[in-house]
């Protein structure tokens, strides 16, 4: 191994990247721990002094039941994932006919382009 390489590899890849994924995931992880924080956590001012903003000291679920139980969350996710589905198959569907036509067409066009040549009858067999 070359002299130095490994603490190279350390600051200039590994700890980089673990910056990244820490600024990546940290939204994620934040939106779990508001999710299981009681009301009365939710809303201490930062400047209290026991104040612990990265971790939850009373664990709840009455976000979780109000979210299944007295809104229509179901049916909200249900609804986005139909339209996701269907504007999927959509463009699927578009894109597979543009290409098809797309090739017809080039074909056709060698085809036509082929007429006005000398030897148009080799060409047309060479293409089909």
């Amino acid at each position: 191994m070359i002299e130095g390489a490994a603490w190279r590899r350390w600051v200039y890849f590994r700890l980089p990247l673990a910056l990244f994924l820490l600024f990546l995931l940290f939204p994620f992880y934040w939106m779990v721990i508001t999710t299981f924080r009681p009301d009365n956590e939710l809303y201490i001012a930062w400047q209290r002094p026991n104040y612990a903003p990265f971790w939850t000291w009373n664990p709840t679920l009455d976000h979780v039941k109000y979210l299944f139980r007295e809104t229509a969350f179901l049916t909200w996710l249900y609804n986005t994932m139909f339209i996701a589905l269907c504007s999927t198959l959509i463009s699927l569907f578009c894109a597979t006919g543009e290409s098809r036509f797309r090739d017809a067409a080039l074909e056709t066009f060698r085809y036509e382009r082929s007429l006005f040549s000398e030897d148009h009858h080799a060409f047309r067999d060479t293409v089909r």
